[in-house]
């Protein structure tokens, strides 16, 4: 496995996501091949205006390392966020964050907010003119088939160019 690190709490878009997962880094790393063909795993981010006036943020990244069939995702997700703050992610109200621990289906595996209240984001900075978002995370996420199976996520960070369609 690579020894990773953790990237630096910045805000100048530098396509950095991490976090600490079971006292290991976890960060965007690796190719992940499809039918399209073979890609770094770059952090994405894009906040886009809906018909209905609202805004769905998303920002995610990826960890593959092919040759030991080690393929995660992670993401956050969310509505009616538009200016810097600290914010509870709560699913009910479309804030969300999504870990796929493996997504090789003989070992699929996916945790989620489904709880009130556990987990949190701050913006720290959101500049749709300049294209960048920056932030914090952290919380506990649960597989929704076995709700006693959780997986904490802390001192989570990212830095990403944003993709503003609005």
């Amino acid at each position: 496995m690579p020894n990773l690190s953790l990237p630096a709490i910045t805000a100048t878009g530098q396509n950095t996501l991490g976090f600490i997962l079971s006292n290991e880094v976890w960060t965007n790393y690796g190719r992940r091949c499809t039918i399209g063909g073979c890609n770094d795993n770059k952090v994405s981010a894009s906040l886009d205006k809906q018909p209905n006036g609202t805004f769905e943020l998303s920002v995610t990244a990826d960890y593959t390392i092919l040759s030991k069939t080690i393929d995660q995702s992670f993401g956050i997700f969310t509505v009616n966020i538009t200016t810097p703050g600290t914010y509870q992610l709560d699913h009910k109200l479309g804030r969300s964050i999504n870990f796929i621990a493996s997504r090789y289906n003989q070992s699929y595996k996916e945790y989620g907010n489904k709880f009130s209240n556990t987990c949190s984001l701050t913006i720290s900075k959101l500049d749709t003119i300049n294209r960048i978002i920056a932030g914090t995370f952290s919380g506990v996420l649960y597989n929704p088939t076995n709700l006693g199976d959780s997986i904490k996520i802390t001192d989570g960070r990212f830095d990403a160019q944003l993709i503003y369609r609005k």
